[in-house]
């Protein structure tokens, strides 16, 4: 798989959309993402863009078991608040990634609290202690 949007590296395949997909961008995500039993999703301000915003709907209806990180805000999770597995790293910076790849590998547990509310979702101070 290598074209504009997509490669492979290291056993994984990464396809790449942009952060308001256009209506092709997003139903070639969601083709492809047909392929694969496991999604790591990453979204930003999905939230506050709608095109993201929907291209996140459509991929966790179809129902494959999906890892959601959000790159910068705890608010992504309005745009779809059923997701069983959902990260935010605050940020897309290379401490934030590193950090992330540490859990996705399980070299660390993840460990936090929302520093802010999700009015309707979550309160301030809630966060998990494991990974299972």
């Amino acid at each position: 798989m290598s074209d504009k949007y997509s490669y492979s590296s290291d056993g994984f395949d990464i396809v790449y959309y942009g952060l308001s997909p256009y209506a092709e961008e997003a139903e070639m995500v969601v083709t492809k993402a047909r392929e694969y039993d496991v999604l790591i999703l990453a979204s930003h301000r999905s939230n506050m863009l709608p095109p993201q915003g929907v291209l996140v709907e459509r991929l966790m209806q179809l129902e494959k078991r999906t890892i959601w990180i959000a790159l910068n805000t705890p608010y992504d999770l309005y745009t779809y608040p059923d997701a069983k597995t959902y990260i935010c790293t605050y940020g897309d910076r290379l401490p934030q990634l590193k950090a992330l790849c540490r859990i996705m590998v399980g070299e660390i547990a993840p460990a936090g609290r929302l520093p802010v509310d999700i009015p309707a979702l979550h309160k301030r101070g809630e966060g998990i202690t494991a990974w299972t």
